[in-house]
């Protein structure tokens, strides 16, 4: 039995919070709404509330009715499964460098470049992709009667994916006459295509998991990668064991171990999507052909959001391969930083995803006011975090880094180090506010072009000043990466306060969403996925 689509619906589970909003008629009383719907209304007011019903005026008086303390309530739960996939993802991680490490110098160095194909492939691809679906599936989840316009997008989305995985495979099969041109070691530059070949297919699985968990985020289903992750993780332990230790695969068997791996997460993460939550986006129309046209919105968020990964990952890797000439107490000491940076961004990440699904939301329901609450809720939270982490730093500061490491050398430069990384970590979380609110809004260019400025006109600049002008070593380089993106964070926040107008921003969403259901509505489906039932 196909389900509908209801104004309230009630679904089990401590994530759900009910919460009331003044309805844009004002002939309508409140109703009540819950938490994973996330403010979803199907009720012709809310619906006509930016398409001329009412101007101006009635956005600035509507009333509040979502406090802040609800605000903030639902994106710490949100960030709470945000943060365990962000762990989960780095556990990955770990099993395959550990495995490496224990099968020789030659492998670990080329799975270590292998990353960074992986990484670049990815950030240009799917996780920038993810970042234009974030914007467009979270305004449409709200704001668009028929809500299979979520699922077009996530098919758009996989399309252009898809086409991109052409591209990256032709660069991966060639990699090692890349590698060679780069006068690399000729075992590395082999070992690194034979893993990047065998990784392939567990690249486009990967990738269509994160798109997906942005289709399902925008509706606020967050606990949806948790799941899949917690026992594809359990399960990439014991077939990365099998394949390299008893089978002795060596390289490939880790290559394989994590290509299967990333076939059951999108596996089980799908079978979520159908079976428990998540496939009121799909809606009843399944794959229609207009996922092979009209991709100018996705592209639009998307060609600047690849621009502006691409200027983080080259700054990022001429930051540490500048650490090289520090000699290799302060290399060592940099990887101790760069571990716990990563770690340390967990929450930040989940804020920044949290926030940029919550902004969006309320301009695709047409509430700019609530919107705008969000982003205020979300900048005391980032508040909150950057002191908390400041002060666990500077309290610890001299025995930190002994969790890493027994080398007291490698522990005196970390230590001098901790009060500029603790500043660092505290901007980092403004930043991740900025690009967050700007994401729900649309605003990818803006990120690109503030990104650029940051991290290649101020950052590296001065990180060179600092580190080699002045002597500063590893201090003076985080002081020069912190003054980056303290720079970014306040030309991110600065343009939110001066430049959006939070009505406007509510009304254009509104006006893209009804464009592309009038593009729906007259769709003819090419294949039917019957809807699950519970």
């Amino acid at each position: 039995m196909a389900l509908s689509f209801p104004i309230k619906r009630n679904v089990k589970g401590d994530e759900e919070t009910t919460i009331t909003r003044h309805n844009q008629d004002k002939t309508n009383n409140n109703h009540t709404i819950d938490e994973r719907t996330t403010l979803l209304s199907s009720s012709p007011s809310s619906s006509s509330s930016l398409s001329g019903s009412h101007d101006d005026e009635d956005f600035i008086s509507q009333p509040a009715s979502i406090s802040h303390v609800d605000h903030a309530k639902w994106i710490i739960k949100k960030c709470i499964p945000l943060l365990m996939t962000s762990l989960l993802h780095q556990v990955t991680k770990w099993i395959v460098i550990i495995s490496a490490g224990h099968l020789g110098s030659t492998d670990l160095s080329a799975i270590a470049l292998a990353h960074v194909f992986e990484n670049l492939s990815a950030k240009l691809s799917s996780f920038s992709l993810r970042s234009a679906l974030s914007t467009l599936c979270s305004q449409a989840w709200t704001g668009a009667k028929d809500k299979s316009l979520v699922g077009v997008y996530l098919q758009r989305g996989l399309m252009i994916y898809f086409v991109i995985c052409l591209v990256i495979f032709t660069i991966w099969a060639n990699s090692d006459s890349i590698f060679k041109i780069l006068k690399q070691d000729p075992d590395i530059a082999h070992s690194t295509e034979t893993y990047l070949l065998y990784q392939f297919p567990g690249y486009v699985a990967h990738g269509c998991y994160v798109i997906t968990s942005a289709f399902l985020q925008a509706q606020g289903i967050m606990r949806a990668t948790v799941f899949a992750l917690s026992f594809s993780v359990v399960f990439h332990l014991i077939v990365n064991y099998i394949l390299v230790y008893y089978a002795g695969l060596g390289i490939i068997g880790i290559s394989v171990a994590l290509t299967l791996n990333y076939f059951m997460t999108i596996g089980l993460l799908a079978l979520y999507s159908a079976k428990i939550e998540g496939y009121e986006g799909w809606g009843d129309k399944g794959w229609t052909r207009q996922c092979l046209k009209e991709w100018g919105p996705v592209l639009h968020h998307f060609l600047p959001a690849s621009l502006g990964s691409l200027w983080s990952v080259l700054g990022e890797a001429l930051i540490t391969f500048s650490v090289s000439y520090l000699g290799k107490t302060e290399l060592a000491a940099q990887a101790i930083l760069q571990r716990s940076s990563l770690t340390f961004f967990s929450p930040g990440r989940g804020l920044r995803t949290a926030l940029s699904n919550r902004v969006g939301n309320h301009l695709g329901l047409g509430s700019p006011n609530e919107a705008k609450r969000a982003y205020f809720v979300g900048a005391i939270m980032a508040l909150a975090l950057g002191i908390f982490y400041t002060v666990v730093l500077m309290a610890y500061r001299k025995s930190y880094a002994y969790l890493f490491t027994s080398d007291d050398d490698v522990a005196a430069v970390v230590s001098s180090v901790i009060p500029v990384f603790a500043v660092t970590q505290t901007v980092d979380m403004f930043k991740s506010l900025g690009t967050g609110v700007l994401q729900g809004l649309g605003r990818q260019k803006v990120i690109a072009l503030v990104s650029f400025f940051s991290d290649f006109v101020l950052a590296i600049p001065l990180c060179y000043i600092f580190t080699f002008k002045l002597g500063g070593g590893l201090v003076g380089l985080w002081s020069g990466i912190a003054c980056g993106n303290l720079a970014c964070a306040i030309v991110q926040l600065s343009y939110i306060w001066i430049k959006i107008d939070w009505i406007r921003e509510a009304k254009h969403a509104r006006k893209r969403i009804e464009d592309q259901q009038d593009k729906l509505s007259t769709e003819v489906p090419i294949k039917r996925i019957p809807r699950s039932t519970n």
